[in-house]
């Protein structure tokens, strides 16, 4: 997916770490309020913006495959919470010697209003395997990173932790009552509340 002046215009005031893939900072009056604006909330790209079918798409040991679409999941019910998030590379810039990776200052964090599904209601709807162990969530995103050519973002929870309707997460399709932008994962992202934001 190539930039377009939307993504351009919201990128504007954010403190940029390194253009390609986009990642910033937010400025640090973003943090003032208890939300971040959606125009100077920190941005974390692995990889370039990918271009996305719509599909949330759940396989593996479960008793239903599921293909659900944007409209699916809104029909679902709509959940909203605030939740901040802070990469784990946060602080990076200060460390000696300096590590691999992107050279984060102290603003690789946000806070946003996330609105929307639960996470183990739609699990529910899958039904996994009794004698599973992971939840493995597997990004659009894909690219070279290192020594590799080609690969996809790939992060995972324990199944206890995702299916427990205590933890609230969230398959989140808006941010401060708009829908998610590009940079922000649309048309669906993962919120794990009480995790580093590393997606």
């Amino acid at each position: 997916m190539t930039d377009t002046p939307d993504i351009e215009q919201a990128r504007a005031k954010l403190a940029m770490i390194q253009p390609q893939p986009f990642n910033a900072e937010a400025p640090p009056e973003a943090l003032d309020g208890h939300v971040t604006p959606t125009n100077l909330h920190y941005v974390r790209s692995n990889f370039a913006l990918p271009d996305h079918d719509g599909i949330l798409s759940v396989g593996g040991a479960v008793k239903n495959e599921l293909s659900l679409t944007l409209d699916d999941l809104r029909a679902m019910e709509a959940v909203t919470r605030i939740v901040t998030l802070e990469c784990a590379g946060n602080g990076r810039l200060g460390q000696t010697p300096l590590p691999v990776g992107e050279p984060w200052g102290h603003y690789a964090v946000s806070t946003a209003q996330w609105t929307g599904a639960l996470l183990h209601q739609v699990l529910e709807q899958a039904g996994p395997s009794l004698d599973g162990v992971d939840v493995r969530f597997e990004g659009a995103d894909h690219g070279p990173y290192y020594e590799y050519e080609d690969i996809p973002f790939v992060r995972s929870l324990d199944l206890v932790h995702a299916a427990d309707p205590a933890a609230e997460i969230l398959i989140a399709y808006e941010m401060n009552g708009e829908p998610l932008n590009a940079d922000h994962g649309a048309p669906f992202r993962l919120i794990v509340p009480h995790w580093y934001g590393v997606g």
